[in-house]
C-alpha cells in the first residue's frame, strides 16, 4: 500500500545503511541523518588543545536541524568511538554497558538571516524579459538557494549567478534577456552586502527568504 521509493531516495537510503555500521565521522552522520532533517559532524584531531571552532581535543560535535534530543543523543551514542567526547551545546546521559551515565552532546544549528541583492543588466540583450521578472528571478534563486544550502557552508554570491541566468533564458533560441548580473549578499541589511564571500561558522546555516531578496532590472 505504499509509494514506489524513488531513485535517489533509495540511493540515499543505501548509502546511509552502508555507512550506519562503522564508528567513525561517517557512521555517526549516517545515523543521525535517520532522526534529522540535516546533519553535519566536525572533529578535532589534536588529542590536547580545544581548537579554533571550540571543540575540545580529541572530541566531536554533532550540529542538527530538527529531531528529538533524545533518538539523536541514542543514534550518536550508537557509534561513538571508545574514549571520544561527544561535545555540544545539548547534553543528554546515556547509559554505558557498565551502567554508568555518559553525556552526549549536540548542537542545534542556527540560522544566519542573508540579504541579497541582484540587479539584472539588460545592456543590449534582444530577448525580451519574462512576465513578473522580478518574482520569477526570486523565486528561481530561493528555489536554489534553499534546495542547496548545507550547515557551515559559505554564502558565495558567484553562485546565484546560474540560476538566475536560467530563470530569464528563452527556451527557444537559448539566449538572455541580460547581459550582465551584479549580485551581492550580506548579513546585516542590503547596505551591508558584498559580492565577496560571507563566512558561515560550523554551528550555523544561511537562511534565505524573500523579505531578505531584493532584485532590480536595469534598462
Amino acid at each position: 500500500g505504499q509509494l514506489d521509493e524513488t531513485d535517489e531516495r533509495l540511493r540515499f537510503r543505501r548509502k546511509t545503511e552502508l555507512f550506519a555500521g562503522g564508528n567513525d565521522l561517517a557512521g555517526i552522520k549516517a545515523v543521525v541523518s535517520a532522526v534529522v532533517d540535516e546533519v553535519a559532524v566536525y572533529e578535532n584531531r589534536d588529542a590536547c588543545n580545544t581548537n579554533a571552532d571550540g571543540i575540545p581535543g580529541g572530541a566531536f560535535e554533532v550540529v542538527t536541524e530538527g529531531g528529538d534530543s533524545d533518538e539523536i543523543s541514542a543514534a550518536i551514542f550508537s557509534r561513538k568511538p571508545p574514549g571520544a567526547e561527544s561535545f555540544g551545546s545539548i547534553f543528554v546521559n546515556e547509559t554505558d554497558t557498565e551502567g554508568n551515565q555518559v553525556p552526549i552532546g549536540h548542537t542545534p544549528v542556527t540560522d544566519v538571516d542573508i540579504f541579497v541583492t541582484v540587479n539584472v543588466i539588460r545592456g543590449n540583450a534582444e530577448v525580451a524579459f519574462p512576465d513578473n521578472t522580478t518574482q520569477v528571478i526570486t523565486d528561481a534563486l530561493l528555489d536554489f538557494l534553499n534546495s542547496s544550502t548545507a550547515i557551515g557552508q559559505d554564502v558565495l554570491p558567484e553562485t546565484f549567478a546560474g540560476p538566475v541566468f536560467e530563470s530569464i533564458k528563452d527556451p527557444e533560441s537559448g539566449r538572455y534577456a541580460a547581459q550582465t548580473l551584479d549580485i551581492k549578499a550580506g548579513i546585516t541589511d542590503f547596505a551591508s552586502v558584498v559580492s565577496t564571500p560571507t563566512p558561515i561558522d560550523l554551528r550555523s546555516r544561511a537562511d534565505y527568504d524573500t523579505l531578505r531578496t531584493q532584485v532590480v532590472v536595469v534598462f
